[in-house]
């Protein structure tokens, strides 16, 4: 059974794509659908190279399109967010990627700007990402949860002039 799905639609490849989650064996799937659904390709399964003990405990995944039709899925699994990209015709040729660890994830978002994939996540911090492999995340300053609470929404877009707009909330 496939938990967390999202749907996103690539204006390169004219259609739909799914990403979800099986937790038995750990497993991230994806598949294109095309425009309505009704010619489905065979999933792409990810399990061993994701860096989490249990799905069932994840961050569900998000996903976002480039241009050039190239599909990025970024997940947390217990304190490590994975980037996953597929490629525009669905097969996976690069290794997944762990972003960092933090101290719990509870929230991550991603978009795509004109130059690449950008990456924000709460794991009792603020943080941001450029690109899709391991580096030392931008920890930002602001408004922090009164103790050891997470936000409760963390939300990254990219602008038409390649800016990076973070918005994020706690109680």
């Amino acid at each position: 059974e496939l938990t967390h799905p999202r749907l996103a639609w690539s204006s390169s490849y004219s259609g739909y794509a799914m990403v979800g989650l099986r937790d038995s064996p750990k497993t991230l799937a994806f598949r294109r659908l095309g425009a309505d659904g009704t010619a489905p390709d065979p999933e792409n399964s990810v399990t061993s190279a994701l860096s989490c003990d249990s799905l069932a405990a994840s961050v569900p995944p998000q996903m976002e399109v480039a241009p050039d039709g190239s599909w990025a899925v970024v997940l947390g699994c217990g304190t490590k967010p994975n980037f996953v990209l597929f490629n525009p015709d669905g097969s996976l040729t690069k290794p997944v990627s762990s972003l960092a660890g933090e101290n719990g994830l509870h929230m991550i978002s991603l978009a795509h700007t004109n130059t690449g994939w950008a990456t924000a996540w709460d794991g009792g911090k603020l943080s941001v990402s450029r690109g899709s492999q391991l580096v030392t995340p931008d920890t930002l300053a602001g408004p922090q949860p009164a103790g050891n609470y997470p936000y409760n929404g963390v939300q990254i877009l990219a602008t038409a002039t390649d800016a990076l707009e973070l918005w994020w909330g706690f109680d």
